[in-house]
């Protein structure tokens, strides 16, 4: 063989090597699947081309049981698939041939049916016989196990109990737009999280951020979104509007062959984070999209740890979900001191995380932290999760003026009146408040006909030693609907 030859087979071989170490064969992902699934049984869904038509796809955590979820559905394209926050179901959008969520034309007499099927496929049954997504495969939000929102084909948003069948509509203009969980805020494909007021079912503008598609962590606390062409992830904490990255574009902890970013999604829990990667290719249907998973932590959205990659195909594997089986003792927040109260059946060794132990679920913590709570018995363990914030007074989320003649101000916690003192700056009558959760009602005496400043005091939190809030002076404006969709 001719040494030029030898060089350039050489060079080949290096080359083969270093594709191999960056993207890596499924083989070679094996032991960080494992042990990703030694957090707890769990699976993912996706939505995927790989038989030939648009079909949900599913896998275990620990990589095996691969298998086409949806049915096949001749002419007929399946996506936005979506976990229940039990695990149960899974829902998805049945498009017809030449229509996506991405656009094309829903011709007359053509239907987009939103399915429902149990997690191993079976049951599959149409639960809404025409909806439609934001812009991307975005559909849905689960509340809870059984009740969901969906948007109607005129961009209504509506509730659904997938048991009874019953259904409240949300919103009073269209728009097609999504709402967090925690019912305070919404956003459509234009990641704006703007802010949503139940009562009224209005929704108040706020600023678009750049980039696609948005979605909330089913807390409600958190928005997240594409910032921009792969990558970066971005989030955004709905309390006090302030945004971070999830994960960069190129990010160093993901394969060289696989760093492009797009479809970002998080569990019901928050301990997982799911999205999709390609070797710098954009195209949302023809790209080589794969899936990876990370730990997160659910309080702050940071990933921990390396990304694992799930699937292996050539098509396009996009818009996936991850569901991970909850801790058996449940996740417990609040201020110090905070004591839990948890319970087992029978005679469990506890270990409360913070150096002491004990025979009984019932245990106060003192201090601010994290703690890793288990309880074991005959070789049996469960485990549970506390969080202990410091002492903290209320802070103010947002001020609306709804109807003309009431202000509802909103703080990120439940709240309390003790001696309050409530004015507006321009010396209109205030007639009457009240304090309804993390919500304070203020009645006036008559409409205010332009924006106003109202100052605020004697507010307290229900902590058991409660923290008082700072004098507060809060600009109040009316809650008007987007005109620039």
């Amino acid at each position: 063989m001719r040494r030029d030859s030898i060089a350039l087979l050489t060079l080949l071989l290096a080359a083969s090597s270093v594709c191999s170490a960056a993207g890596g064969s499924q083989a070679s992902w094996a032991k960080a699947q494992a042990e990703l699934a030694r957090l707890g049984a769990g699976f993912l869904v996706w939505e995927s081309p790989r038989s030939g038509e648009w079909r949900i796809w599913t896998r275990r955590l620990d990589c095996s049981g691969l298998r086409q979820l949806s049915p096949n559905e001749r002419g007929r394209g399946h996506f936005g698939p979506h976990i229940s926050p039990d695990g149960r179901h899974v829902v998805y959008l049945s498009f017809p041939g030449g229509v996506t969520g991405y656009g094309g034309k829903v011709r007359k007499g053509q239907r987009i049916p939103l399915h429902i099927m149990r997690a191993d496929g079976s049951g599959d049954r149409v639960i809404v016989p025409d909806a439609r997504c934001y812009s991307g495969d975005r559909s849905t939000v689960w509340l809870n196990d059984r009740l969901l929102e969906y948007i109607a084909p005129d961009g209504q948003t509506w509730q659904l109990d997938i048991r009874t069948d019953r259904r409240v509509q949300l919103t009073t203009k269209g728009g097609h737009w999504l709402i967090n969980r925690a019912r305070t805020h919404a956003t459509s494909g234009r990641p704006t999280f703007s802010v949503y007021d139940i009562r009224t079912r209005a929704i108040a503008p706020r600023k678009r951020e750049g980039g696609c598609e948005p979605y909330f962590t089913h807390d409600g606390q958190w928005g997240f979104w594409m910032n921009g062409a792969g990558g970066p992830v971005r989030r955004f904490h709905l309390a006090t509007r302030r945004t971070s990255i999830i994960l960069d574009k190129d990010d160093k902890r993901l394969p060289r062959d696989r760093d492009y970013i797009y479809f970002p999604m998080v569990s019901r829990c928050g301990r997982l984070f799911t999205f999709a990667c390609s070797p710098d290719q954009h195209d949302h249907f023809k790209s080589d999209y794969d899936v990876f998973v990370a730990r997160m932590d659910p309080r702050t959205l940071e990933v921990l740890g390396r990304p694992i990659r799930y699937t292996f195909h050539g098509a396009c594997d996009r818009y996936p979900d991850v569901f991970l089986q909850p801790l058996a003792l449940g996740r417990h927040e609040g201020e110090a001191p905070f004591t839990v109260s948890l319970t087992l059946d029978g005679a469990w060794q506890w270990d409360y995380g913070d150096g002491r132990r004990g025979r009984t679920g019932r245990h106060t913590y003192d201090r601010a932290g994290s703690y890793a709570v288990t309880a074991s018995r005959d070789g049996a363990v469960r485990m549970g999760q506390v969080r202990v914030t410091p002492p903290s007074p209320p802070r103010v989320l947002d001020a609306l003026l709804r109807g003309g003649r009431e202000i509802v101000v909103r703080f990120d916690e439940p709240i309390q009146l003790r001696e309050p003192a409530l004015a507006l700056a321009s010396g209109a009558a205030i007639q009457s408040w009240k304090a309804d959760g993390s919500t304070l009602i203020v009645q006036l005496a008559a409409k205010l006909r332009a924006a106003d400043t109202l100052r605020l005091d004697g507010i307290y939190d229900r902590a058991p030693l409660p923290n008082r809030m700072e004098a507060q002076a809060i600009a109040v404006r009316p809650l008007t609907w987007p005109t620039n969709r």
